[in-house]
């Protein structure tokens, strides 16, 4: 889903970063840093600590809710 949203509208950072996560949790780092590489281009102030605080407006605990996007986006470089 996170490649057909990106396909369809590539600036959109939220499909971006489903899919940059999704690539470092399977494993595949190289390319999730690319990924990673292209929000940082199209976002250059976006941190993770950012993205917890987006989800803070729909959910109690992001940090738990959504702890393997963040663990993903870490990994695919975007600073915390």
């Amino acid at each position: 889903a996170a490649l057909q949203a990106y396909e369809t509208n590539p600036r959109a950072i939220a499909s971006l970063r489903f899919q940059a996560a999704a690539l470092a949790q399977m494993g595949n780092l190289d390319e999730a840093r690319r990924v990673g590489d292209r929000i940082s281009n199209l976002s250059p102030g976006l941190r993770v600590s950012r993205v917890v605080e987006m989800y803070r407006v729909f959910v109690a605990d992001p940090e738990q809710t959504v702890r393997k996007q963040i663990e993903g986006l870490l990994l695919a470089g975007l600073p915390e």
